[in-house]
């Protein structure tokens, strides 16, 4: 059973319940979280390994092993309670090839009534260290969903960088300029770092949110917060197709595939390598990491894919990761 049927399901048999979805949605609830996938939406429901509960098992010999309250006959808590009595083993058929997952239980969140899309927009670069405190803290408490990152100093997919700005990437001893990167937002009015962050719950809590959150970020100068999008739900078909990030609400889609798409050279590569370390969630911590990407790809002598504007993937919650592609081919070995 794919994201797509599930989705239908409960559309269809209006159930109050939302899903936390991975791109892309062709992909399974089960499948996923045994991969150790992440979605969207609160951080408890973006790990799915994490918000599951019970699991039916075939081992290698055909016994049938279920976990925690399943392993009582017709339990009805078997998706309710993750833990019966003695080790919990759940996490051995995980990424694993000990047994055949067929049945596994999710907690899932309630639907809400309200949803809001907000921007926030800050001016420089160490701005980014006490953002991070105060949206850890907003996360934590449930007061928004997942943060996503990024800064409008990259280009958009597929499209060069600005040549001045990425002249000043090596202009100091082969590594980044920092003054003239700044200098270089303040002066064209861009934005160094742009966070979008989802609000939930009903229209007078997301109101209210929104303005603690406007006070919460008072201590950063020039910062600006602004809705991007706010809807009531359910949705429409037309509101649907509105979403700047349908996967926030749980709306699960193949969009993902599009970025492939958008620059110049169509052909596809062959396969790639992620390479994605995990840092902690800390701003002082993402910046030390951007540092040390940069002198040790310089130090290799080559052009580094991590800058002083890269941002971090924040699926995960409580920790940050930064992922990088190796790209493959079978016919050009010079690229490879």
């Amino acid at each position: 059973m794919s994201y797509f049927d599930l989705y239908e399901y409960v559309e269809k048999n209006n159930l109050n319940v939302f899903l936390d979805i991975p791109d892309p949605g062709w992909s399974s609830p089960l499948g996923n979280a045994l991969d150790h996938g992440w979605g969207y939406s609160y951080g408890m429901y973006r790990d799915h390994f994490g918000s599951h509960c019970g699991m039916e098992v075939v081992l290698a010999n055909g016994e049938i092993l279920r976990t925690g309250m399943g392993a009582l006959p017709k339990a009805k808590t078997f998706a309710e309670n993750k833990y019966g009595y003695g080790p919990y083993v759940d996490g051995l058929f995980s990424q694993s090839n000990f047994g055949i997952v067929t049945k596994m239980g999710f907690w899932m969140m309630p639907k809400p009534e309200h949803y809001m899309l907000l921007s926030i927009k800050m001016k420089k670069r160490e701005d980014l260290i006490p953002v991070v405190e105060i949206l850890n803290y907003l996360e934590d408490s449930f007061i928004v969903g997942w943060p996503q990152y990024f800064s409008p100093l990259n280009p958009p997919y597929g499209k060069p960088m600005n040549a001045e700005l990425k002249g000043y990437l090596t202009s100091k001893n082969g590594l980044p300029d920092m003054d003239k990167i700044q200098n270089y937002a303040l002066k064209n009015k861009i934005p160094y770092w742009n966070i979008d962050v989802s609000v939930y719950g009903c229209k007078e809590v997301c109101y209210a949110n929104l303005e603690y959150i406007k006070q919460r970020f008072k201590i950063i100068e020039g910062v600006d917060i602004s809705i991007v999008q706010e809807f009531s739900l359910p949705l429409n078909l037309e509101q649907k197709k509105q979403l700047k990030h349908k996967v926030t609400l749980g709306i699960p889609n193949m969009e993902i595939f599009w970025l492939s798409t958008r620059g110049e050279v169509l052909e596809p590569s062959d396969g790639h390598v992620w390479f994605s370390p995990i840092i902690p969630r800390d701003g002082k911590e993402l910046l030390k990491c951007q540092e040390v990407y940069m002198n040790l790809f310089r130090e290799f002598g080559e052009e580094s894919p991590i800058t002083p504007f890269s941002h971090p993937r924040s699926w995960m919650y409580r920790a940050f990761c930064f992922m990088l592609a190796f790209n493959n081919s079978r016919t050009d070995k010079a690229h490879n």
